[in-house]
């Protein structure tokens, strides 16, 4: 089975409001404000989890891993929070960070660790 998604539009733009609309494809900011992703709200996650689909949430946002984060994390496979700041040391084997601007916005990495975004980061330079 492959879907690809062509025709979506958020109905929110705060970050968590946003998060579930894209999570859960509800259109429901106006009457719900922040919150987490209920019980009865089928994200796309679990439903992809389910036809054996690998997902993996990384993010910098560190309230989202957090007790009362809300539960955006909890129906991936995997998830990773990555601080991502130019020059702190990498989590996994504490090389310096890096970055690398792409039209106009910034991705840090870690060049021991993530190879392939180096190479990318020195082909654009």
């Amino acid at each position: 089975m492959h879907d690809t998604f062509t025709n979506h539009q958020t109905g929110a733009l705060p970050c968590m409001p946003a998060r579930h609309d894209l999570l859960c494809g509800t259109l429901d900011f106006l009457w719900r404000p922040w919150g987490s992703v209920e019980l009865w709200d089928t994200p796309i996650t679990r439903l992809v989890r389910g036809e054996g689909v690998t997902t993996m949430l990384v993010s910098d946002h560190p309230h989202l891993f957090e007790a009362g984060g809300e539960n955006y994390h909890t129906d991936f496979g995997a998830w990773d929070y990555t601080r991502g700041h130019e020059g702190d040391p990498c989590r996994r084997c504490r090389a310096p960070v890096k970055r690398m601007v792409q039209q106009g916005r910034s991705t840090f990495f870690c060049p021991a660790c993530q190879p392939a975004t180096a190479a990318a980061e020195q082909a654009t330079t």
